[in-house]
């Protein structure tokens, strides 16, 4: 195979000098081929892009050759004027190359850059994809654009949003193609704002449910308390068994008193010492409970053997209790 027959053979089409069908050729092939997963393939291809060019404008006599060259381009900008303009070519090149000398072709490498170098960055390569977009009229061109690492990036700047669509009149294809890209990512960053505002509401319930926790406690111990008063006069338990019961349902509600207090002045800032000596005051009466709790218990009382395991239960559970949560109280 002869080096020209090759460079049709890499584009998928046969010899012609209609260079829309070379273009629309090359479009397909540069989508599909990666510079940085397959670099040789993407030069090889620019090359017989460039061969097809050459063979569509020469004479029917002339051969089909091309220089492989390095490249030469000022890739800070592109000039437009009538002296020169650039082929599509050219300007895929230039944004190839542009990248690879400003070592801004993946996140990695934009790691830790200043926000002023990520900007110039990106005004340049926007400057280099808006030529290529008035070259080809194509506003493809800006999917790529938007995919690059830097860009996204800088896109969290509103001013820099601003500037991309300010940059063409209304109405135009490409300002309204950047337009639908921005609203695109403002919806997005909306939507992480949103996830993270749950988050954190459900952060803060979690939170505000673990600290109120031993007040929840503490009033189910008040109601515990309450019916451990009723509950064995109706059943007619000896005044002293009672009084056991009481006290020791009274002991464990006032530790718990005791528990969500010292938890009050870990938190208060302004004026713990309020919360230190209620906590105080509640483990004194809460000792003071147990400590009778068990004297009535051990009174010489007449009553049956089933109230007086019930009270003894009622007074050991009290007391284990009320042990275990000023053990956790203090070694938290």
């Amino acid at each position: 195979m002869s080096r020209q027959d090759l460079f049709w053979d890499i584009l998928g089409i046969s010899p012609t000098k209609d260079k829309t069908v070379i273009k629309q050729a090359f479009s397909k092939l540069a989508h599909e081929t990666n510079p940085e997963d397959d670099p040789e393939g993407y030069s090889r291809l620019h090359e017989a892009y460039r061969a097809a060019l050459d063979y569509a404008s020469n004479d029917a006599s002339s051969q089909c050759s091309i220089k492989q060259t390095e490249s030469k381009y000022d890739f800070t900008s592109v000039k437009t004027d009538d002296a020169y303009t650039p082929n599509d070519l050219e300007l895929n090149n230039a944004i190839f190359y542009y990248k690879k000398a400003m070592n801004a072709g993946s996140y990695a490498d934009l790691f830790g850059r200043s926000n002023e170098d990520l900007r110039i960055i990106s005004s340049n390569l926007f400057n280099l994809y808006t030529a290529l977009a008035d070259k080809t009229d194509d506003v493809s061109v800006w999917e790529r654009f938007f995919a690059e690492p830097v860009i996204a990036i800088v896109m969290e700047d509103p001013e820099f949003r601003a500037f991309l669509i300010n940059r063409f009149p209304p109405e135009n294809a490409n300002r309204i193609h950047i337009e639908n890209a921005i609203a695109m990512h403002e919806q997005s960053i909306a939507d992480r704002k949103r996830s993270v505002e749950l988050a954190r509401e459900r952060e803060k319930k979690a939170t505000s449910f673990k600290e109120n926790l031993w007040s929840y406690l503490s009033i189910a111990a008040a109601v515990l308390a309450f019916f451990a008063l009723v509950i064995p006069i109706i059943a007619g338990f000896p005044l002293t068994y009672n009084f056991a019961i009481m006290c020791s349902a009274n002991a464990v509600c006032l530790c718990l008193f005791y528990r969500d207090f010292t938890e009050c002045s870990n938190r208060d800032q302004g004026n713990p010492q309020k919360y230190r000596k209620l906590a105080l005051g509640s483990k004194i009466i809460c000792i003071i409970s147990i400590i009778g709790a068990w004297i009535c218990l051990c009174a010489k009382t007449a009553g049956t053997v089933s109230q007086q395991i019930i009270t003894l239960i009622c007074c050991l559970t009290s007391s284990v209790v009320i042990l275990v949560i000023y053990m956790i109280t203090r070694y938290k």
